[in-house]
């Protein structure tokens, strides 16, 4: 609830202060600090007036059901006011950094500071200088790093929030600042012969904490929900696989292993579901495919927990790559005319075991909906035309491909 008492702060009325202060308050005390957070557009009027849930004491913000909306022409405002102030308290702060570490409690101009950086990033959220200033606070202790995810997961909610990359590295950055480092010695993580070695792990990685299997879910979720906002959100699949890359760490040195396993398998299946939904989502095929690479390394010890039940979710059959291809050959029966599919059927067959079978049903496939599209006499619509253009393209894809086996 930084953003509120900050926007109350900006607004060049007494009262209305006092006001956002009661809100902050409030808030405060219904643990409120993980609020979604949007931004309406223009004054917000129109809502105001229409949802009677709104309590007249949180306007011009609509406070309902544990969600913020801000209006647009307020935080705008809000936005300018703060920016000559925060350019001031950076100074002192980059002055001061070092007395302000060993200060109990600290200046009240830090609280400042830390209300002004939260309105400057909800209306810019590209604004990496007070990204890095709510980061160096954090650092010092004047923010918990626990709380400040959860405000980062209420900004992921804004739509131009959600793409952009620092905030993405800034939640990774968050991780590693509350959980312990995988490769100390702890009853939680046992090292194996894993290969994990500090040397070997990217700065902006995940692989080498131990976060529980409650939190990555809980991470997992996050990113649908910013993908939902912005679709085919490159930032946000990114870290879904740099939390795909610590599970299977995970799995292979935790104590835990065999829940870490269980959550791969879900992910995987979350994701078919996913594409099913949103069939252009090229992003998501590839991520796809990934998922499918690590699930494949843990596929014996699915196979040993589950007992190879076949009427298990769990069987080996659903397992293999086939079953990676024929959920692709389904889809684009389905919707034929989206590109995303014939793509997601083209890598699925070079991901198979069975490529030969996987390459004639595929090249079937295309023949036929090229004589479907030749032989009509009915008008073809827009859909019509797009599968011919995708089946063509499909068709050269593989001869180019036997044409580069032929030489080499």
């Amino acid at each position: 609830m930084d953003i509120v008492f900050a926007l109350g702060k900006c607004i060049e009325n007494p009262p209305l202060v006092a006001i956002y202060t009661d809100i902050m308050r409030a808030a405060q005390e219904m643990h409120y600090t993980s609020v979604s957070i949007e931004v309406l557009p223009g004054n917000g009027s129109e809502l105001l007036s229409a949802l009677r849930a709104n309590s007249p004491a949180n306007r011009p913000f609509l406070f309902v059901d544990e969600n913020l909306g801000v209006p647009q022409k307020i935080l705008y405002h809000a936005y300018m006011t703060c920016i000559p102030v925060f350019k001031q308290l950076r100074m002192l702060f980059l002055q001061e950094r070092r007395s302000i570490f060993n200060a109990q409690p600290p200046p009240k101009w830090i609280e400042e500071l830390r209300h002004v950086t939260a309105v400057v990033l909800l209306a810019n959220p590209a604004h990496q200088t007070a990204l890095n200033i709510r980061r160096s606070l954090v650092q010092i202790s004047v923010l918990q790093a626990e709380l400040e995810l959860k405000i980062a997961e209420a900004l992921l909610n804004v739509r131009e929030c959600s793409k952009q990359t620092i905030w993405w590295r800034y939640r990774r950055w968050l991780l590693r600042s509350i959980y312990s480092p995988a490769l100390q010695t702890s009853p939680e993580f046992m090292v194996h012969d894993s290969g994990l070695n500090s040397s070997s792990i990217e700065e902006d990685s995940i692989e080498n904490i131990v976060i529980p299997p409650e939190a990555i879910r809980h991470e997992l979720e996050v990113v649908a929900r910013a993908c939902e906002i912005y679709p085919r959100n490159y930032h946000a699949w990114i870290h879904r696989y740099h939390c795909l890359k610590a599970v299977d760490t995970l799995s292979q040195c935790s104590s835990r292993g065999e829940t870490y396993v269980q959550l791969i398998f879900d992910e995987w299946q979350a994701v078919q579901t996913w594409i099913e939904r949103h069939v252009s989502d090229y992003t998501a095929v590839q991520y796809i495919f990934r998922a499918h690479a690590v699930l494949r390394k843990h596929n014996p010890r699915l196979r040993e927990h589950y007992n190879t039940d076949p009427m298990s979710s769990h069987s080996s059959f659903s397992l293999e790559s086939a079953a990676t291809y024929r959920h692709s050959m389904d889809l684009l029966n389905a919707y034929p005319g989206h590109e995303t599919l014939w793509l997601y059927a083209r890598n699925a067959v070079t991901d198979g075991d069975d490529t030969v079978t996987a390459k004639a049903d595929v090249i079937s496939y295309a023949r036929d909906s090229l004589q479907k599209h030749s032989t009509t006499n009915t008008p073809r619509s827009a859909c019509d035309d797009e599968v011919f253009r995708n089946a063509c393209r499909t068709l050269a894809w593989f001869i180019r491909q036997v044409s580069a086996s032929n030489v080499t």
